[in-house]
Parts: C-alpha cells; structure tokens; sequence
C-alpha cells in the first residue's frame, strides 16, 4: 500500500479510476450531476456523497474502505475483486471527481466508454 512512487493526479490512473468508478461506484455515490442510482438512494446508511467527502480524506483512508468495505453498510470490499493497482486508480479518481463538472464526467463516459456497446452493464447509464 506504499503510495510513496504513484502519482495520484496522473491522467491516465485517474481515466483508470473512472472506468471503475463509473461501473461500480456512481450508482450508490453519484458524481457532478448525477444522482446515485435507484440502488444507492435505497441504502440504510446512505453512501457519503464523494464530490463532497473526498477532499476530506486521506488517500489511504480511501484505498482501505475500497479494499476492505464497510461492515453494516452498503459498501462492498473490493479488494476480493480487483487488484492493488486498480484499487488506487480508483482513489486518484475520488481525489478528483470534486473538480470535475457534470460535463467533464460525462466527456469521459463518452470518451472511455466502450464503442461497441453503449448500452453495456459494465458502465451502466444512469438517467434518474
């Protein structure tokens, strides 16, 4: 977990992070104008909303709820699923999804979406 060589503001971990985040994370969280999905409206404790909460966390706070999750909450460990690389591809994109706009998230839906199908699960449209 030694953060000491990665650069978390470096674009291509942050377009990393997004690709997951976008997959797995938005639907409870949200992001700049989009509302958490049906999911994540309906948890009991409702999930931070993470343009706001993550300038006040650490990066290895971050790291540890994505790896390890909450108990008694809605937050899954991801650490079962996805690698320590990807893990902090995540958090560099948490540490900057607060200076992202609504249109910046989108351009990079767009743009990092896969072309053959837009409509595929991995990154879910989210229209509520």
């Amino acid at each position: 977990n030694d953060t000491t060589s990665l650069d978390l503001t470096d674009s291509n971990l942050i377009k990393r992070g997004f690709v997951h985040y976008d997959a797995m994370c938005v639907t409870c969280h949200g992001a700049s104008g989009v509302p958490p999905g049906e999911i994540g409206q309906g948890l009991n404790p409702a999930p931070p909303a993470l343009i706001e909460a993550a300038d006040k966390l650490e990066p290895s706070e971050i790291f540890w709820v994505v790896k390890h999750g909450l108990k008694f909450s809605g937050m899954p460990s991801f650490g079962k699923t996805h690698t320590d690389g990807d893990l902090w591809a995540i958090v560099a994109f948490v540490q900057h999804l607060p200076h992202l706009g609504l249109y910046d998230y989108m351009n990079l839906r767009t743009t990092l979406r896969p072309a053959s199908d837009s409509s595929s699960s991995e990154y879910p449209a989210h229209t509520h």
